[in-house]
C-alpha cells in the first residue's frame, strides 16, 4: 500500500516512535480515544519477528508464534499502572486486557497440544506446555534431588531473596541439584542443550523461561513420575481464528496506516538533532523504536550491548503435505533427524493450492540442516518444496547472574535519566518484549493520555 508521508516540522503534544507492536498498540488506542498525536515510524514494515514472510499472497510466521493468555488466573481488576517490565512475567496479571485487545481484531482459538518427538515416538509435551500427565513412563528413574534448600524452590523466584539466589546458579546446575542427575539428564538437559548449547551451564535460572527452559516444582515432577499426579498443569496456546499470527499483526498496522486521521512521519525525514529536540521537549513520548537508535541520538549516553548475549537460530519454511491443520513437535534425540533441529510446526490456517500446507523448521547451529522429502515421514509430513531459509534470528537471552544485574541496573538508570519518555517494544527491558508485554506497554501509555481506552 502507499503510505502517507508528513514532511512538515513535527509539532505535537504526544509522539509515538517506532513500528514495534507496542507502538502499534499505543497508536491504535490513542486513535480510539480521539487524541491528536504524531506517529514517527522507522520504516514501512512491522518491526521484529512478527513481520513474517510473504509467500503466495500469505504472510507466514517465522517460527511457532502464538498468544499466551493465562486464562487460569484472570485478573480483570489489575491496575495497569502497577505493571513493571522488571518483574518476572508481570504481563500475566493482565491477560484479560491482552485478550480484550486481541478480540477487537480477531477471535482466537485454542491450538492442539504440542508434542515431543523422541526416538521415533511421540509423547506429551512437558517442556513448553507443562503437560506432566504421562511422565509416569519414567517411574524407574531415581528422584534423588536431595540438595534443595527451601530458599531456592522455584516458587521463590517471585521473591527478592529467591531472585538473587536463582541468579547465581546456572540452569544446568539447578536441575541436577533439585531433581537429581537421572531426571535432569532425561527430562530437562537434552532440551536445554538443544536450545542454548553449552550456555546451559552459564545462563541464570531466574529467567529460565526466556529461553523456553522449564522449571516445574520438584514435588510436581515426583508426583508425575510416581503416577500420582492429580492436578492438570497443561498450558494452552491460542492463535487467530482464521489468519496467521503475522497477518493479524500486519493487518492492524496497515489499517492504522490507512487511517486518514493519524498523522504519520518517517524518522528518515528528520535529522538526529530534530529527533533529539522532540525527545528533550515537554511532550509525552512513547519510544517503541529500537534502543540502539535512541542511543545513537544521545550518543554521549553510556551504552550496553545486550545483543551479544542473544542466541541465534535458523528458520526454514517448506511447502508440505500434512493431514493436520496444526501440529507442533519438539525434537529431542532421534536417530533419523539432525540434532540441530529443535522444533517443527505445521502453520495453522494456511492451505495452499493442491492442499499443501506450510511447515516451519527451527534449528540452532552455524547453518540450516538439509532436508529431503521423507525426513518427517514418521510424523506423516511430506516435504514438497523449500521456500526460504532465514539465518541468524536473535532469540534466547543467556545471561549469568552478574551480567543480568549489570544489564538490569543499566536499563533502570536509562529509564530514570529520561523520566518523560515511556520505553516499550524493543527498547523495554529485554526480558519484557513478549507480545503480551508489548500490548500492555502500549495500552498503559495511551491510557494515561485518554480515559476511554481499554484497561
Amino acid at each position: 500500500m502507499e503510505f502517507r508521508r508528513n514532511t512538515r516540522a513535527p509539532m505535537s503534544q504526544i509522539y509515538v516512535f517506532g513500528n514495534s507492536f507496542a507502538s502499534i498498540v499505543a497508536v491504535s488506542e490513542l486513535a480510539k480515544g480521539k487524541k491528536e498525536f504524531l506517529w514517527i515510524q522507522d520504516g514501512l514494515n512491522v518491526d521484529g519477528i512478527w513481520r513474517g514472510i510473504n509467500h503466495k499472497n500469505r504472510i507466514l510466521d517465522l517460527g511457532m508464534i502464538n498468544f499466551e493468555f493465562d486464562v487460569r488466573h484472570p485478573n480483570s481488576s489489575a491496575d495497569l499502572d502497577t505493571y513493571s517490565q522488571y518483574e518476572i512475567n508481570d504481563c500475566a496479571r493482565f491477560s484479560d486486557s491482552v485478550l480484550n485487545y486481541v478480540r477487537r481484531y480477531s477471535d482466537v482459538k485454542v491450538l492442539p497440544k504440542i508434542l515431543i518427538y523422541e526416538n521415533n515416538a511421540i509423547h506429551h509435551d512437558h517442556l513448553l506446555s507443562n503437560d506432566f500427565s504421562h511422565l509416569d513412563r519414567f517411574r524407574d528413574l531415581a528422584f534423588d534431588g536431595t540438595e534443595n534448600p527451601i530458599g531456592m524452590h522455584p516458587s521463590r523466584k517471585y521473591t527478592s531473596n529467591g531472585k538473587e539466589l536463582l541468579l547465581d546458579i546456572s540452569y544446568g546446575e539447578y536441575v541436577k541439584k533439585y531433581f537429581g542427575l537421572e531426571i535432569a539428564d532425561k527430562l530437562f538437559l537434552p532440551w536445554a542443550h538443544k536450545l542454548i548449547g553449552d550456555n546451559v551451564e552459564n545462563t541464570n535460572t531466574f529467567r529460565h523461561r526466556a529461553a523456553w527452559l522449564p522449571l516445574p516444582y520438584p514435588e510436581t515432577i515426583f508426583e508425575a513420575i510416581s503416577g500420582n499426579l492429580t492436578d492438570d498443569y497443561a498450558y494452552s496456546f491460542h492463535y487467530p481464528i482464521k489468519d496467521t499470527f503475522s497477518e493479524f499483526v500486519n493487518q492492524i498496522f496497515e489499517g492504522l496506516n490507512g487511517d486518514q486521521g493519524i498523522e504519520i512521519l518517517q524518522s528518515s525525514d528528520l535529522s538526529d538533532q530534530e529527533l533529539k529536540t522532540i525527545l528533550n521537549s515537554d511532550s509525552k513520548v512513547f519510544w517503541g523504536s529500537k534502543l540502539e537508535v535512541f542511543l545513537r541520538i544521545f550518543d554521549q549516553y553510556p551504552k550496553h550491548e545486550i545483543r551479544e548475549f542473544r542466541n541465534l537460530i535458523n528458520v526454514d519454511l517448506y511447502e508440505v503435505q500434512s493431514g493436520n491443520d496444526f501440529s507442533s513437535y519438539v525434537f529431542l534425540n532421534n536417530d533419523s533427524t539432525d540434532t540441530a533441529w529443535y522444533r517443527l510446526t505445521v502453520l495453522p490456517n494456511v492451505e495452499l493450492e493442491d492442499g499443501l500446507q506450510i511447515a516451519i523448521v527451527e534449528s540452532r547451529g552455524p547453518k540450516n540442516p538439509s532436508l529431503d522429502s521423507d525426513h518427517f515421514s514418521h510424523l506423516r509430513i511430506k516435504i514438497k518444496t523449500h521456500i526460504k531459509s532465514v539465518q541468524g534470528v536473535p532469540v534466547f537471552l543467556t545471561l549469568n547472574g552478574e551480567q543480568y544485574r549489570n544489564y538490569e541496573s543499566w536499563h533502570k538508570l536509562l529509564v530514570d535519566n529520561f523520566p518523560s519518555i515511556n520505553f516499550g517494544g524493543g527498547a523495554s527491558f529485554a526480558y519484557s518484549t513478549t507480545f503480551s508485554d508489548q500490548v500492555i506497554q502500549g495500552i498503559r501509555f495511551a491510557r494515561k493520555e485518554c480515559e476511554d481506552v481499554i484497561g
